[in-house]
C-alpha cells in the first residue's frame, strides 16, 4: 500500500497554504520535503498525519499507527520528564519500556526534572521520545533537529535509521544531514510541489536544491 495526497488543498482565512499537492509514498520509502519558511511544510505534514483537516483534496493513509513530531512540541510543563512519559505511554496504550528511549535520546539523568526546567533543546529530546514511545507504521517529523545539539542531532538520526515504520516523513532545513538519507526529495514553494525526484540523482535535483539554499540564506 501507498500513502499518498491527491489535489490536496488547504486554506487559512483567504489564503492558500497547499495548492493542489500531489503525491505518493511507497512502503519503506524516505521522504525528505524542503522549502522555504511559508512554503506548506509543516501543514502538509500535519495533512498527512492527519491532525488537519482540508478544504480540498484527500490523504489516503494505510492503517497503523502514527507518530507525529511538530516543533510546537505540546509538551505539559509542570509534570516531571517521567510522569509525562507516563502519562503519554498510557494514552496510546504502549507497553514499551522508556528506559532505552531515554538513554538513546539522553534524558536518562533528567527523568525526574520538571519539563519546564528542561532547556529547550531538552524539551525538543523529550517530544521526540513521546514520538518514537511506540511502535509506528507512519513516521512524521517536522524540523525535528531544532534546538538539538550535534550530539542530539547524531542519535536522533541513528535513532530514525533504526525505526522499523513503514513509511517516513521529514521536512527539515538540514539538508547536509538529510539528503543522504532521503529516497526521495519533494520541494515546496508558496504552497505548489514544484519539484520532486530521487535524493541520489544529483543532477535532477541540483538546480531545485540550490535555489532553496540561497533563498534561506
Amino acid at each position: 500500500m501507498t500513502l499518498s495526497a491527491d489535489s490536496v488543498w488547504k486554506y487559512y482565512d483567504a489564503t492558500p497554504a497547499l495548492r493542489g499537492v500531489s503525491f505518493s509514498c511507497s512502503e519503506s520509502e524516505r521522504i525528505l520535503i524542503i522549502g522555504a519558511n511559508g512554503s506548506g511544510k509543516s501543514t502538509l505534514l500535519r495533512a498527512l498525519a492527519g491532525t488537519l483537516s482540508l478544504d480540498r483534496g484527500i490523504v489516503r493513509r494505510p492503517p497503523g499507527t502514527i507518530g507525529y513530531f511538530s516543533p510546537e512540541l505540546f509538551l505539559y510543563p509542570a509534570l516531571q520528564v517521567r510522569d509525562h512519559l507516563n502519562l503519554w505511554r498510557d494514552a496510546v496504550g504502549s507497553a514499551m519500556c522508556d528506559q532505552s528511549l531515554f538513554q538513546s535520546f539522553g534524558l536518562d539523568r533528567l527523568r525526574y526534572s520538571l519539563v519546564r526546567d528542561l532547556s529547550f533543546g531538552q524539551r525538543v529530546q523529550l517530544a521526540l521520545v513521546r514520538t518514537f514511545i511506540r511502535p509506528l507504521d507512519l513516521l512524521v517529523l517536522d524540523e525535528p533537529t531544532t534546538g538539538l545539539d550535534e550530539s542530539a542531532v547524531t542519535k536522533l538520526l541513528n535513532h530514525i535509521r533504526q525505526s522499523r515504520s513503514r513509511y517516513q516523513l521529514v521536512a527539515s532545513h538540514d539538508l547536509q544531514r538529510f539528503l543522504p538519507w532521503a529516497d526521495r526529495v519533494l520541494l515546496l514553494e508558496e504552497g505548489r510541489l514544484i519539484k520532486e525526484g530521487m535524493a541520489s540523482d544529483s543532477q535532477s535535483l541540483t538546480d531545485a536544491v540550490e535555489r532553496y539554499r540561497i533563498s534561506n540564506r
